[in-house]
């Protein structure tokens, strides 16, 4: 029990920070960010925080792109991804749809 137990809690952790960080209540604004608008010639340029879906994001999008590809050559498909998304006139990048799939996969997975 306790097995399943510690890695349960560890993804849960790590699941409910992402999903916090996205809340302004809950994240705090670093003062570079508060003091921006004020500085003569800055631009808007956001900080990404540690544990946030942008940092997460960057991560993954490589990884879903590397395992798609791969899985596409495997199964015999040669043809590019944005190339077949673009035939059928999808509003989605090729990392977006990767990390969408992934995302579809592993919760598959999951149930």
């Amino acid at each position: 029990m306790i097995r399943i137990l510690i890695p349960l809690t560890l993804i849960s952790f790590v699941g409910l920070t992402l999903l916090l960080s996205e809340f302004r209540w809950f994240r705090r604004v670093a003062l570079v960010d508060r003091l921006a608008p004020y500085a003569p010639g800055a631009g808007r340029n956001r900080r990404i925080g540690l544990l946030s879906v942008e940092s997460f994001l960057d991560v993954i999008a490589p990884l879903s792109q590397s395992i798609g590809e791969r899985l596409s050559q495997l199964f015999g498909i040669s043809e590019e991804l944005g190339t077949r998304l673009r035939r059928i006139h999808s509003p989605l990048d090729a990392v977006t749809f990767r990390v969408r799939q992934l995302g579809w996969t592993f919760a598959a997975f999951g149930f």
